[in-house]
């Protein structure tokens, strides 16, 4: 009884934690799209959402092949091997985006520079470059102190990035008003430096750094990571990617309209991911001592919890949705009602979706995963494209609630086949 009772307390502790950590990032992030809303024009902020939503691809890449993999692996081991494995992933890493940062500014550089004359184009797309070579690195430091639980030191780390990077977009928006984008990306990759250098001087006090031992760690995730990847792609180009459908089908100002809007539900998103980052690692401990069984029913009440959660922000939100958008943005849009409801309907779905998706992460069910992806992909951009040459922007975020509740429906018929294989059944019965 005892015991229980201290793991309960140990885990609200982490999932306390892990909310904190996003309030801090939800908070910057919000100021840093308020700053840039209000001192930046309508292309401008558009140019940057998309500059954004490359970051973001980059970054969902080594979290979905390498991190969530790493988490299930990782997890299973002892202290000394963990700490091998992550190290030698670490280096691995640090090369490959040294190389790859180098190559994406050259084509930057060579395609819409020198053939297209797009100078200011180039620039975005290098600086887009180098913030995701250093926020790679930064997210593989979240990962490690998440996986040695260590939520705390995230949140420090998380804070350093949080307060340089509100305080150069707000400079740099100030400074240069309309063309602000790519600095304001290279402001993002000199924060996540610091908020880097944190993280990686933490891990080396607190835990250690193996020296390298030549093993080739990231070729030994790809098995999982493979299809992690390829679901994680499928993601991206629906939940993220349809920007670019948006510009192509009616302009970059509706990128903006769209996004600004998106901006007031962010913290329901980065709850679900942050909270998601630590809840793997723990369902994977879960699955080894208690059975499927007890991760699926602990993630569906995570998953009501965050539910209720998204409810109570969206109603404060539709409450004060005039004010903040009138006075603390300084800008309103048209339609902007609708577009908030939109939003909101689509995040209560999809917080829903993805955290009882980690029960079928946990039993590395990564291929059945990125099927399920593909399904919901196709759904959203073909409900979108469709609703945004009927409906205008508004029909963009149609097509991803449209995804989401199908998305939705699949994954619980797919956890309840699992169960019924007994592969989600009880933990296996000790010798």
């Amino acid at each position: 009884m005892w015991a229980r009772a201290r793991e309960l307390m140990g885990s609200s502790r982490l999932f306390g934690s892990a909310v904190i950590t996003q309030a801090v990032l939800s908070l910057g992030n919000l100021l840093l799209g308020m700053a840039l809303i209000r001192a930046s024009t309508e292309e401008d902020y558009g140019r940057y959402v998309l500059g954004y939503t490359l970051l973001a691809l980059a970054i969902a890449v080594p979290n979905a092949a390498l991190f969530g993999p790493q988490a299930i692996l990782c997890g299973k081991l002892d202290a000394d091997a963990r700490r091998r494995w992550v190290s030698r992933v670490s280096q691995q890493l640090a090369r490959g985006c040294l190389v790859g940062c180098a190559a994406v500014a050259v084509l930057m550089g060579l395609l819409p520079g020198l053939l297209l004359h797009r100078w200011e184009d180039a620039l975005l797309g290098a600086s887009v470059a180098v913030a995701a070579a250093v926020s790679i690195r930064r997210e593989h430091f979240r990962a490690v102190l998440y996986l040695s639980r260590l939520p705390t030191e995230v949140l420090k780390s998380d804070a350093v990035y949080a307060a340089v990077a509100v305080a150069l977009t707000v400079a740099l928006a100030t400074l240069v008003p309309g063309h602000a984008a790519p600095w304001v990306m290279l402001g993002l990759a000199l924060a996540a430096g610091l908020g880097a250098w944190r993280a990686h001087r933490t891990i080396g006090e607190r835990l250690g750094w193996a020296p390298d031992d030549g093993q080739n760690r990231i070729a030994s995730l790809w098995p999982l990571g493979r299809w992690a990847l390829l679901g994680s792609m499928i993601n991206w180009s629906f939940v993220q990617g349809f920007y670019f459908v948006m510009v192509a089908l009616i302009d970059v100002r509706a990128v903006a309209a769209v996004a600004a809007t998106r901006l007031l539900l962010m913290p329901v998103n980065l709850l679900s991911t942050g909270v998601g980052q630590l809840l793997l690692p723990m369902a994977a401990g879960w699955f080894a001592t208690l059975g499927g069984a007890v991760v699926l029913r602990r993630l569906t009440l995570i998953a009501a919890g965050l539910l209720g959660l998204t409810l109570l922000y969206t109603a404060v939100l539709w409450l004060l949705q005039g004010w903040i958008m009138g006075t603390v943005l300084g800008r309103e849009f048209d339609d902007q009602s609708t577009l908030i409801a939109a939003w909101a309907t689509c995040f209560a779905i999809g917080v829903v979706r993805t955290t009882i998706a980690r029960a079928a992460m946990v039993v590395e069910r990564f291929k059945a995963l990125s099927g399920l992806e593909a399904i919901t992909a196709v759904v959203s951009l073909g409900v979108g494209s469709w609703a945004m040459m009927q409906f205008g922007a508004v029909g963009g975020i149609v097509g991803l609630i449209a995804g989401e509740a199908v998305g939705l429906v699949l994954m619980a018929g797919y956890l309840g086949l699992l169960r019924r294989q007994g592969v989600l059944g009880a933990a296996p019965r000790q010798a």
